[in-house]
């Protein structure tokens, strides 16, 4: 296992599941921020996924695009109730990134006002990323996070995201 720097973590007895999607699950971590870790089994070389995923981020934060603003690629503990002995603290390789405290985009929760609200926000993003060469197959509001009191939606999971010029554009995309 590649040697990992160690992320600060604050003193919890649990740490809070906050998502968990069919790859990964999402833990809080500190109060601002949360580490995503691949679901095991993961068949995946999890390591280099993660710090693709951490570069793809970093790309679109520094290009402007509304997404949480990532860390790294660190080791963190994950502690849960294992055994009948007491707690399990396995260390974890995680991608840790800014916690954003909104609720999910596609969440049935949300009132018609603010449902709508979300999507044209994710809409407009979306357009914004692929305006910069962003493109990933993706992009769906269940990976989105959506604030009300900011009204700003935040995209998340760009493991699959590439960046690419628009030459390329045009010669992957033909004349569609």
């Amino acid at each position: 296992m590649e040697k990992l720097n160690r992320f600060p973590q604050e003193a919890e007895v649990f740490t809070p599941l906050i998502g968990k999607g069919q790859f990964a699950s999402v833990y809080a971590i500190t109060d601002n921020h949360v580490a995503k870790v691949y679901n095991w089994p993961y068949l995946g070389d999890n390591l280099r996924d993660m710090q693709e995923e951490y570069e793809n981020t970093r790309e679109a934060w520094r290009a402007g695009i509304s997404v949480p603003k990532p860390e790294g690629v660190f080791e963190v503990d994950i502690r849960w109730w294992k055994t009948a002995f007491g707690l399990f603290f396995p260390k974890r390789k995680a991608f840790v990134m800014e916690w954003i405290h909104g609720v999910r985009a596609d969440d049935k929760g949300l009132d018609k006002g603010h449902g709508k609200r979300a999507r044209e926000l994710f809409h407009k993003e979306v357009e914004k990323c692929e305006s910069l060469g962003f493109f990933s197959g993706d992009f769906r509001l269940n990976n989105a996070i959506y604030v009300p009191y900011e009204k700003k939606i935040y995209l998340i999971d760009l493991a699959d995201c590439a960046r690419v010029s628009p030459a390329e554009k045009k010669s992957l995309l033909g004349n569609l």
